[in-house]
C-alpha cells in the first residue's frame, strides 16, 4: 500500500500499514519527509471522525412486559428507525436495574422454540427494525427491584462501539396498553418483552 506525492520533479512515496496499526509506527514510516507530517495528521484525523461518526435511532413503541416478581429474566422490545446517512449498530444495552442485557432472537426449529444471542443488529440507512415477540428482543437479567405496570426503566442502548443511547422503557402487560406517549423521544424510547420467550429462555438454560 503506497501513497505518492510529485513536488518539483520529484515523487515522494510513503508506505501505509492499515489503519489499526499502532501510532507510533505509523508515525515512524511517514515521517522521514516534511510531507509525512501533514500525511500523519491527516490519517489520523480521518480514522478518527470514522470512529466517532455514529447518530442515535431513531426509537419508539418501546416497552418491558410485566412479570411476577419472582421473575429473574424479562423481555424487552422496541422499533428502531435510522433516518440517517449510515449504518447504525446496535450492539447491546445496560442498566441500573438490571444485572445484564443481552441481545437475543427467538427461532423455532422443528417445532421447537429456540433462544439465540445476538452479538449486534445492524439498522441500515432508511430501514426500521423491530423488537417483537417471536423474533429479536432484549433480555433483561436479574432485575434488582420489583418492577409493576406503569413503571420506567431507563436502559442505555449501546450504539457502534462507544456512543450510548438513554431510551426509556415503559413496564406493561402489552404492546397495545401502552401510553400513547411512549417511546415517542429520540433519546427516550422502551422496548416490549414477551411471556412465551421468557419461558422458553428459562428451559434453554
Amino acid at each position: 500500500r503506497c501513497i505518492r506525492f510529485f513536488g518539483s520533479g520529484v515523487a515522494y512515496s510513503f508506505a501505509l500499514e492499515p489503519m489499526f496499526m499502532n501510532n507510533s509506527v505509523l508515525h515512524r514510516k511517514i515521517t522521514s519527509h516534511p510531507l509525512g507530517m501533514l500525511l500523519s495528521a491527516l490519517f489520523l484525523t480521518a480514522a478518527s471522525q470514522i470512529t466517532l461518526a455514529c447518530d442515535e435511532l431513531v426509537v419508539s413503541a418501546a416497552w418491558i412486559r410485566s412479570a411476577p416478581p419472582s421473575a429473574k429474566v424479562m423481555a424487552g422490545y422496541l422499533t428502531a428507525s435510522n433516518p440517517h446517512k449510515q449504518s447504525i449498530l446496535l450492539q447491546g444495552a445496560q442498566s441500573e436495574v438490571f444485572s445484564s442485557v443481552e441481545i437475543h432472537k427467538t427461532s423455532v426449529q422443528d417445532g421447537v422454540a429456540r433462544m439465540q444471542r445476538l452479538d449486534l443488529i445492524e439498522v441500515k440507512v432508511g430501514q426500521t427494525q423491530s423488537l417483537a415477540p417471536g423474533g429479536a428482543h432484549l433480555m433483561l437479567f436479574n432485575p434488582k427491584r420489583p418492577l409493576k405496570t406503569g413503571d420506567t426503566v431507563d436502559l442505555a442502548l449501546k450504539l457502534c462501539e462507544e456512543k450510548q443511547q438513554i431510551v426509556q422503557f415503559t413496564v406493561a402487560e402489552s404492546a397495545e396498553s401502552l401510553p400513547t406517549s411512549a417511546g415517542k423521544s429520540p433519546t427516550k424510547s422502551a422496548a416490549p418483552a414477551d411471556q412465551h420467550e421468557h419461558t422458553e429462555h428459562a428451559h434453554s438454560h
